[in-house]
């Protein structure tokens, strides 16, 4: 028992510090990424968790998305799921651990029921034999108490008989000497004779009485020493009773560390789980972010083709409206200086229609040139809205190993402007 004593008291320690190894643990590795608390819906998953689809890496996903655009947050995202998945190995480790303590524990519990009800046994047997000695006890004190009466009555019969004795040896030498005093002296002396008998009979009764006052010291002195043993059976009954008290406390905090590292493994569960979600909800992101960097991609493609297109095509309008403001001046000019004198040149109505169209060729190629340059600017601006949006995108996933919480993050509006040649 003192060594089950000892192992008890020797297993609290080293279940203490890694019950606190384990907050602490789970504390600081959770809060960076977990927040200030964990949602009901994460609680309540399993750790393994069944996937609809097979995951495929995500690095080699930015890779073959955005090969072209050169992302960065690729190894952000391969780093967070690295340590995702490695703290969830580490919760599983522990959690096999804690089952491993609990077992240990319950049979520590086992063991400590079984002393103690060993222990009670005992107790109960140690209690009635001192009982029995009590009793017995009790009989011995009475038997001796009736033997010392048995044996003053017997001294105080012989005294009784020694003072009649003399009493009666006086009277005979008291007595004259005749004929009747011979008869008397002859009754007299089978009265003495029958006194000494009855003091013979009284001195065998006095040593046997002696005798057996002996007999009962010595089962008192028996009696005593059941006594004193019964008394250290009742100190070590009360060490036992004591022991028992002690075993049964060890047996609560054994109980009560049992219950903590119940709770614990429960938030090792729940740790998993929302882990398990983290990964999950982390593929997806991965996924929606591979897919808005090709769109991004392929609309910026666009818009650039777009770009070169209308500056060539307001290359070649300027050209032309260069041309039609030459050729209009030029005729302008001419018809000034020749007029109308010389025959068989071009009518004047005719000349001013010419002008006229040439004037209007030449406002409508303004016109032109003005759309093209608000379209050409539209388009920078295109250009410009869905290169922030791709800095913003990258930017998000560098930052993603940071964040803790996924729905909290800034989504800008990717809605592009309108434009006019769009």
């Amino acid at each position: 028992m003192s060594d089950e004593s000892a192992t008890a008291g020797a297993t609290p320690p080293s279940v203490l510090r890694q019950v606190n190894n384990l907050r602490a643990s789970s504390s600081g590795s959770l809060t960076p990424r977990l927040g200030k608390g964990t949602s009901p819906l994460a609680k309540t998953m399993s750790v393994s968790t069944p996937r609809s689809r097979p995951r495929t890496p995500i690095g080699s996903n930015l890779k073959s998305s955005s090969s072209s655009l050169d992302a960065p947050g690729s190894s952000g995202l391969q780093f967070e799921l690295n340590n995702l998945r490695n703290e969830l190995r580490a919760k599983q480790r522990e959690h096999s651990e804690t089952e491993e303590e609990v077992r240990t524990l319950k049979a520590a519990a086992i063991s400590k029921d079984k002393a103690l009800a060993k222990g009670a046994a005992d107790l109960a047997q140690q209690h009635e034999r001192a009982v029995k000695a009590e009793q017995a006890l009790a009989v011995a004190v009475k038997e001796l108490k009736t033997s010392e009466e048995a044996r003053t009555k017997a001294n105080s019969s012989a005294e009784a008989a020694a003072r009649q004795a003399d009493k009666l040896t006086q009277k005979l030498a008291n007595m004259p000497k005749d004929a009747k005093f011979s008869a008397q002296v002859a009754s007299l002396e089978s009265e003495v004779r029958s006194l000494k008998a009855d003091n013979a009979g009284l001195n065998r009764d006095n040593k046997a009485g002696c005798n057996q006052i002996r007999a009962k010291d010595k089962q008192l002195d028996s009696a005593a020493k059941e006594v004193e043993q019964a008394r250290h059976t009742q100190l070590h009954n009360k060490e036992l009773q004591n022991n028992i008290l002690d075993l049964n406390r060890r047996l609560d905090e054994a109980k009560d560390r049992e219950n903590t590292l119940l709770a614990v493994e429960r938030q090792h569960k729940a740790d998993a789980a929302s882990m398990t979600a983290q990964m999950t909800a982390a593929d997806q992101r991965a996924d929606a972010t591979d897919h808005k960097l090709a769109v991004m991609s392929t609309d910026l493609k666009a818009t650039q083709e777009r770009c070169r297109e209308l500056e060539t095509e307001a290359v070649v309008l300027t050209d032309e409206l260069t041309r039609t403001s030459a050729v209009a001046a030029r005729a302008a000019a001419r018809e000034v200086v020749s007029g109308s004198k010389d025959e068989g040149m071009v009518p004047v109505t005719l000349h001013l229609e010419e002008v006229r169209y040439l004037q209007g060729e030449h406002e409508r190629l303004r016109e032109k040139m003005k759309h093209m340059e608000r379209n050409l600017q539209a388009s920078h601006q295109v250009q410009e809205h869905l290169q922030q949006q791709l800095d913003v995108q990258k930017r998000l996933s560098s930052r993603r190993t940071s964040n803790a919480h996924p729905q909290e993050q800034f989504i800008p509006n990717t809605a592009p402007p309108t434009s006019s040649w769009s």
